[in-house]
């Protein structure tokens, strides 16, 4: 419930910094000019900016938005994100916009984070770029190897993960839209501060990682295939996105844990009525081998299963899809709902339907740059509800 009324409270304080807009329209040349003569507080001077974003876009355009956030296992914490628009031919209005993203913060309870992520779009979409670079040190739980055992709310365990995040995709252009190149990953992850229990505890606390080394790392290579008909990549009214990568980890290179992995993505858009997108996601992730505990197929919460604890649910394989209805209420606001599922499995004939994990949820929209939005999600899990806080759209 207290998560529901914070919702509600960020909305209601958003809707009055931003309803000043129509009164800035209307000042008078007198009282703009007696305005730069009172002393403008912080927040005045913070909500200038932001109603000064939805313009028309510049060379390279810059949206940052700080994130004071609280969580139980996290704590308080400070974090900032900051995305740019930018086009790598400016002479060339067709060209898509490429996009780069810095997010950082850390929390009261040791969380430090740093993710650097974006795409390249180059000159004549001859080639593109897509990287992602992580570094992360947090407090995290634990609920064990498969299914069956992080469905057990007994087996949560406390530890703290320590990890380097680094991939890339570099494509050549096969025909307009359609691009394939070679995909790289280097993975190290480190549990840490295991937290242990009695022998007559319910919950096997370090037995939940199976023998496996608490220390991993792996080198991935394979190749991509991509193809892009969005109209923009970070906020799409029309068009599909399409992603096929096979890829390979061999066993010298992961600690004798070799493994192969075939992920797939499709998202499609369509406008319906005035103002509406319904936007849907098709992914799966499928792990031939003996993949280690951190490279399974796990989930993430924030994009995907939105509200979810990051990595509650983690095993060979999984399918999960989501639908989304956008709908653009006024100026600069919008609202959004949406329903999903997922189930994480170890072999094709585990699949029930009773063991799928159902999502869903509703947001607000707030345009902060022509066609990327500000997004406030509340998602509604399993084990609870979530309030997700962010840039852009989930997919």
């Amino acid at each position: 419930m207290k998560r529901i009324i914070l919702f509600f409270a960020l909305l209601f304080g958003l809707s009055l910094q931003i309803s000043a807009d129509e009164s800035v329209d209307t000042l008078s040349a007198d009282a703009a000019a007696a305005d730069t003569v009172v002393r403008r507080t912080f927040f005045q001077r913070l909500g200038d900016y932001y109603r000064g974003t939805n313009r028309r876009p510049r060379r390279f355009d810059v949206v940052v938005l700080p994130g004071p956030h609280y969580s139980s296992t996290m704590g308080f914490g400070i974090g900032a994100a900051a995305t740019g628009l930018y086009s790598c031919d400016p002479s060339d209005p067709t060209l898509p916009r490429s996009n780069a993203a810095l997010k950082g913060g850390f929390t009261s309870k040791g969380q430090i984070k740093a993710i650097i992520d974006g795409t390249n779009i180059f000159p004549r979409e001859r080639y593109r770029m897509d990287y992602r670079i992580a570094f992360c040190t947090f407090p995290t739980q634990f609920w064990g190897i498969g299914t069956a055992s992080c469905r057990i709310d007994a087996n949560e365990t406390d530890y703290r993960l320590n990890y380097i995040d680094a991939q890339g995709r570099f494509l050549f252009r096969l025909a307009p839209k359609l691009y394939a190149g070679p995909y790289v990953r280097y993975r190290y992850m480190v549990a840490r501060n295991v937290e242990t229990f009695p022998e007559d505890s319910p919950a096997p606390g370090i037995s939940l990682w199976q023998g496996q080394q608490l220390r991993q790392r792996g080198l991935t290579a394979g190749l991509s295939l991509t193809c892009d008909t969005r109209d923009n990549m970070l906020g799409a009214t029309r068009g599909f996105f399409f992603r096929l990568d096979q890829t390979f980890t061999p066993a010298a290179t992961a600690g004798g844990r070799g493994f192969a992995t075939t992920q797939f993505e499709i998202d499609g858009y369509r406008r319906l009525w005035r103002g509406a997108v319904l936007a849907a996601q098709l992914c799966t992730e499928l792990n031939y081998g003996k993949p280690a505990w951190c490279m399974l197929a796990q989930i993430d919460g924030t994009k995907r299963m939105r509200g979810y604890y990051e990595g509650r649910y983690r095993d060979k394989h999984c399918i999960d899809a989501q639908i989304e209805l956008r709908q653009h209420i006024r100026k600069r606001h919008g609202v959004t709902a949406w329903i999903g599922g997922a189930e994480y499995f170890s072999r094709a004939d585990a699949l029930r339907w009773r063991n799928v994990l159902p999502d869903g949820g509703f947001g607000y929209r707030w345009q902060c740059r022509p066609g990327m939005n500000i997004r406030i999600d509340y998602g509604f899990t399993r084990h609870g509800g979530t309030l997700l806080f962010n840039i852009a759209e989930a997919f």
